[in-house]
């Protein structure tokens, strides 16, 4: 009896906002040639390489040279260039925060709600490569939590699709600036609920604005993400806790927010350049 093979397309990582995925599709499968039509706004970051062709253009080589770009609904076809078929990791967003980066970033940017993304792909610098596959590993592990992979996914998000409005010559000459009001309302909220779970919906929602805008005018007005300012905040209601004495690390580690104690451990090495066991030992070293 023959077995039917696996499908090709595999979820990491899924919120409100942001879905990432392993596309992992050999030439022999039925669905290489032809996959149907892209379920989300998404980029992909190829491994392999492969020839791809949106419907009514030109094709061209993906390679990791590169990120291919698509509007939901888009449909394509692949043709085969190396011997494991095509692989690639995916990154998409909801239709709302699709339009509102591309319209940031794009001055020709599509005006049709479905399909706000005009080019099928965008040149992408090494940094950029290695930034989404370090990103990748950190969410299969299971090392960065909601918050901070709906931040980091829009982050690159953003800065794909710019890449390609730049190298189609629409980019926009200045960025629209980001809101101080804004930002200030996002601090105060994280200041006073710090122990609390937090993804982008229930932040942008509590002030109003699109988690995009959120993002954006809180990095732009505070020089770090909003991920970062919990962190900080945590870990500095941590310190109190710990000069008290009394609890276990683990206990301290899971009631500031921290997943695990090794997650608690790392996080606080990296800011105080000390583990909490140090600090705990030897409080007035750096009092």
């Amino acid at each position: 009896m023959s077995v039917a093979p696996l499908h090709p397309d595999r979820i990491v990582f899924q919120s409100a906002r942001v879905t990432v995925g392993e596309w992992r599709c050999p030439r022999t499968h039925p669905l290489f040639a032809d996959s149907g039509p892209i379920e989300r706004h998404l980029v992909a970051f190829p491994r392999t390489s492969a020839v791809i062709r949106h419907a009514g253009r030109s094709g061209f080589v993906a390679d990791a040279r590169l990120a291919t770009v698509y509007n939901r609904g888009q449909r394509y076809t692949r043709e085969a260039v190396h011997p494991d078929g095509d692989r690639c990791d995916w990154w998409a967003v909801d239709p709302d925060t699709a339009r509102e980066i591309a319209a940031s970033v794009d001055r020709h940017a599509g005006t049709d709600d479905d399909a706000p993304l005009r080019f099928a792909h965008a040149p992408v610098e090494a940094t950029l490569y290695a930034r989404q596959r370090s990103l990748l590993l950190r969410i299969r592990s299971g090392a960065i939590d909601t918050l901070a992979a709906e931040e980091a996914v829009v982050a690159l998000w953003h800065d794909t699709v710019a890449a390609g409005a730049r190298a189609a010559g629409s980019a926009r000459a200045t960025p629209s600036r980001g809101s101080r009001e804004v930002a200030e309302a996002a601090a105060r909220e994280l200041a006073a609920s710090w122990q609390d779970a937090h993804t982008l919906d229930s932040l942008s929602r509590g002030l109003g604005v699109s988690p995009f805008h959120l993002c954006r005018s809180f990095r732009a007005a505070m020089g770090r993400t909003l991920h970062r300012q919990l962190t900080l905040l945590r870990l500095r209601a941590a310190l109190e806790a710990l000069s008290e004495g009394g609890s276990d690390l683990t206990q301290v580690a899971l009631a500031h927010g921290f997943s695990s104690h090794s997650h608690f451990s790392y996080a606080f090495r990296r800011e105080f350049g000390l583990t909490p066991s140090q600090w705990r030992a030897q409080p007035r070293a750096i009092s």
